[in-house]
């Protein structure tokens, strides 16, 4: 499957359409707990 990515968030408040989301683990969160939330706002992986 081919899939455009235009851009790359971490944070999925700023995540465009088409962006991909990085889920980065820090000592106060881990951004994994929000991969429902990026596909949601339309990220492409």
């Amino acid at each position: 499957m081919k899939v455009s990515v235009t851009g790359f968030c971490q944070d999925t408040r700023r995540l465009g359409s088409g962006e991909m989301f990085v889920a980065l683990k820090t000592g106060k969160r881990d951004g994994h707990d929000f991969l429902d939330a990026a596909k949601d706002r339309g990220a492409s992986s």
